[in-house]
């Protein structure tokens, strides 16, 4: 059972991915905008539209260090 936990773990992580999957997250978004677009959902696709911008902001944003 340990193992089978330890591997389902590893795999929610996407270890491989882990310097795309905001990127991932906000192509996702920015599609799902289109669609909504494209379906007259025009509320929906700005809220997500702006969801994508900012996942590409939180992404590209550096900490600054503590003083």
């Amino acid at each position: 059972m340990r193992h089978v936990l330890t591997l389902i773990g590893s795999i929610l992580k996407l270890e491989a991915l882990s310097g795309a999957r905001t990127y991932i997250a906000a192509l996702g978004l920015a599609g799902l905008a289109i669609s909504q677009f494209a379906t007259g959902s025009y509320d929906a696709a700005a809220t997500s539209l702006l969801a994508a911008l900012a996942l590409v902001g939180l992404h590209d944003a550096k900490p600054t260090p503590a003083a």
